[in-house]
C-alpha cells in the first residue's frame, strides 16, 4: 500500500468536489484559494488530471514520463487535449510551440511532463 499522501488536487476533486468531469481551472482555483503556489508537482498533477479524465486512464496510470503515444492518442485525441488544455490554463499554444516538445513532427512523443512544464512556463502569473 502506498502511504504518500495524495496530491492537494486529488482530494479535492474526490472529497470536496464529487464531480467525475472536473474541471482543471477550478482545481488550480481551489489550489490558489487554499494558500498554495502552484508548482510543478500541482501542473504536473493537474495535467494527469486532465488527461486521466479525457482518455478515461485512472489517474495512476498516467505517469508524468508517459508519452502520448504510450497513453494511446490519435490524431484527433492529441487536437483535443490542445485545446482542452489552452482552455483549461487561459493559455495559447501555437504548432511551432508544440513541435519544439516533441520529435520533429511527432506530436505522440511529447511526455505529460513537456505538457505540464509548457503550461506552467506559459500561465499568464509566471509572466
Amino acid at each position: 500500500m502506498n502511504n504518500r499522501p495524495k496530491p492537494l488536487y486529488m482530494f479535492l476533486s474526490k472529497r470536496l468536489i464529487p464531480m467525475k468531469l472536473i474541471s482543471t481551472s477550478l482545481l488550480l482555483i481551489c489550489i490558489v484559494l487554499c494558500g498554495c503556489e502552484a508548482t510543478r508537482d500541482d501542473t504536473t498533477g493537474a495535467m494527469r488530471q486532465l488527461i486521466s479524465t479525457q482518455m478515461g486512464i485512472p489517474y495512476e496510470q498516467v505517469k508524468p514520463e508517459a508519452s502520448l503515444k504510450d497513453l494511446n492518442f490519435d490524431d484527433l485525441d492529441a487536437i483535443e487535449l490542445i485545446l482542452e488544455i489552452e482552455d483549461a490554463f487561459s493559455i495559447t499554444i501555437t504548432d511551432e510551440e508544440i513541435d519544439s516538445l516533441g520529435e520533429k513532427g511527432n506530436w505522440f512523443s511529447i511526455t505529460v511532463l513537456d505538457l505540464a512544464d509548457l503550461v506552467r512556463d506559459k500561465h499568464p502569473k509566471n509572466e
